[in-house]
């Protein structure tokens, strides 16, 4: 694959702080890299220890996987990087999981599966995470890692 630029002086440390820093270089860097023939999932999870494992997992089952730290951050991604499905925690700082579904299902990218994997067990929000447009919804303690990948094929495949 031929690259745009010349890669050792993208690399460049003073160039990478300077001008564009660490974290849009890696951003730019994934969209450059990422293999198009592989399903991009959006992890939007504020517990650092789960988004490692996740992605780790993720990426080994032959996905393309993008994070994001909170629900604001996620929207955008979602918005901006074109995943082909999301899995969302709903409890996390500043915007919540609710508050992304609210916010993504008046978006442009309203038919965007998201698969909720959260802790919260309680039927009441299960139900109202559905009822705001989450495709389905998994507790974080009653599922496996194979049973998180079924369901993202499952609803790749719909």
């Amino acid at each position: 694959m031929a690259l745009p630029f010349n890669v050792a002086w993208l690399a460049s440390e003073s160039l990478m702080t300077s001008i564009i820093g660490a974290e849009q270089l890696e951003h730019v860097w994934n969209q450059t890299m990422s293999d198009p023939a592989k399903p991009r999932i959006l992890i939007v999870e504020d517990d650092e220890v789960t988004q490692h494992l996740m992605k780790r997992f993720l990426q080994r089952s032959g996905f393309d996987v993008i994070v994001a730290d909170n629900g604001m951050e996620g929207f955008d991604r979602a918005v901006g990087d074109a995943p082909n499905l999301v899995l969302l925690d709903m409890m996390m700082p500043g915007m919540d999981g609710f508050g992304f579904l609210r916010q993504l299902r008046g978006s442009a990218v309203a038919g965007l599966p998201v698969i909720v994997t959260s802790a919260l067990a309680d039927p009441a929000r299960q139900a109202q995470a559905l009822e705001l447009g989450a495709s389905e919804y998994l507790v974080k303690t009653k599922f496996s890692l194979a049973d998180l990948t079924d369901a993202i094929r499952r609803h790749l495949a719909a």
